[in-house]
C-alpha cells in the first residue's frame, strides 16, 4: 500500500521538476493561440483533536497541449530515463486511454522502444526519437 503511495508521489515530484520545462512549451506557441488555464480543486485535509477538516485548495490546471506539443513533451521526458506509461500519464495529466494511443503511435513511428519484458511496459527514445528531438529543439521559435 505504502509502496504504490511512494511511487505516486515520486512521479508528481518529478512532473513538478519538468514543470519548468513545460512551460518553454507553452512559451514556443505561435503568437494568436490562446491558451485558457482554469484552476482545479484539491483537497487539504488537517485532523485536530479527531475530526478532519476538508479545504479546497485552487490549483493551476496545466495548458492543452496540440499533439505536436505532447509527442515533443514525451520525447524530452523519456530521453534521461525510461518511463512507463502511468509515470507519462500523470506527467501529461492526460487520460490512460489517451496515453496509451500516443505511446502506440509514437511506438509504430519508431520513435520510442517498447521494453516487453517486464509489465508495466517501458518506453525509452530511439535515435530516430532523438533525430526528431533534436530537430524540434533546433527549431527557431519566431516566425
Amino acid at each position: 500500500y505504502y509502496e504504490r503511495q511512494l511511487i505516486d508521489m515520486k512521479i508528481r515530484l518529478d512532473a513538478m521538476d519538468l514543470e519548468g520545462l513545460s512551460t518553454k512549451l507553452v512559451d514556443s506557441m505561435p503568437e494568436g493561440v490562446e491558451v485558457e488555464e482554469r484552476p482545479t480543486k484539491s483537497i487539504e485535509r488537517r485532523v485536530r483533536r479527531g475530526v478532519v477538516e476538508s479545504k479546497f485548495i485552487e490549483a493551476p490546471r496545466a495548458p492543452n497541449m496540440g499533439y505536436q506539443n505532447a509527442t515533443e513533451y514525451v520525447l524530452r521526458l523519456i530521453t534521461d530515463k525510461p518511463m512507463t506509461s502511468r509515470d507519462i500519464q500523470i506527467t501529461l495529466g492526460r487520460s490512460r486511454e489517451h496515453t496509451s494511443r500516443l505511446m502506440k503511435k509514437l511506438f509504430e513511428d519508431g520513435y520510442v522502444i517498447r521494453n516487453s519484458n517486464s509489465k508495466p511496459y517501458t518506453y525509452s527514445i530511439t535515435e530516430k526519437g532523438s533525430g526528431k528531438y533534436g530537430k524540434i529543439a533546433s527549431a527557431p521559435t519566431t516566425p
